[in-house]
């Protein structure tokens, strides 16, 4: 064979193997359940959602930034799951939802707190962590600062999401079950009493809540 019509020959081989991979199945695109939440106008809510005959209750904070968080409790009022909003519209809950979610509401009443005040909350206070306690201080600038227990927290109590709500960021080490790094929010909350702030985090797969008691 010559060599022009030898190279031809290889050319249409490797057309043909080409074309090959064309009739190859597709591998199937694999999609994230898809989650969405009723908006809320700015403010505090108390809501309920779920089965109408026994309907599950929750809190629901919007901030004027479309930053929305709501908080699902559990049979024994302790966080079940969190959804949070992106001012985009867009919701993520933790922990992942495994199927598509759509949360409405059965009712959602208004619920203002007062000013999460830190200076006011400056002190030292205690969590129970997987059943142990977990010093800690808070300064008036809003510092989260570990105290003598083998569970370190250290932080920052940031800007108010709403009023009585700030945005939270928490470091740990030593803490069984708690990732080593959190965000979420510091909600002060009179109904809590005595609880003087309620922590609900998360790491963006594991959902973390600590109740704080002042010393």
């Amino acid at each position: 064979m010559k060599a022009p019509l030898l190279f031809a020959a290889l050319a249409s081989l490797g057309l043909a193997a080409c074309g090959s991979n064309d009739d190859a199945p597709a591998t199937p695109a694999t999609t994230s359940p898809t989650v969405t939440v009723s908006n809320l106008d700015a403010g505090t809510y108390a809501v309920a959602l779920g089965d109408e005959t026994a309907p599950t209750v929750g809190q629901y904070y919007a901030a004027t930034d479309g930053t929305r968080y709501l908080v699902v409790d559990g049979d024994d009022a302790k966080a079940s799951a969190l959804y949070k909003g992106a001012p985009d519209g867009s919701w993520k809950r933790v922990p992942a939802a495994t199927t598509d979610t759509k949360i409405s509401f059965l009712s959602s009443t208004s619920a203002p707190l007062k000013t999460l005040d830190v200076a006011a909350l400056a002190g030292s206070y205690v969590v129970q962590v997987a059943g142990s306690p977990a010093a800690f201080s808070l300064s008036a600038d809003g510092k989260i600062s570990a105290g003598s227990t083998a569970c370190k927290l250290s932080g920052t109590l940031g800007n108010e999401l709403v009023q009585g709500a700030r945005k939270l960021t928490l470091a740990t080490s030593g803490c069984s079950g708690l990732a080593a790094s959190l965000q979420g929010l510091a909600v002060a909350d009179r109904e809590y009493a005595p609880v003087a702030l309620r922590f609900v985090l998360d790491d963006g797969s594991q959902l973390a809540e600590l109740w704080a008691y002042a010393e």
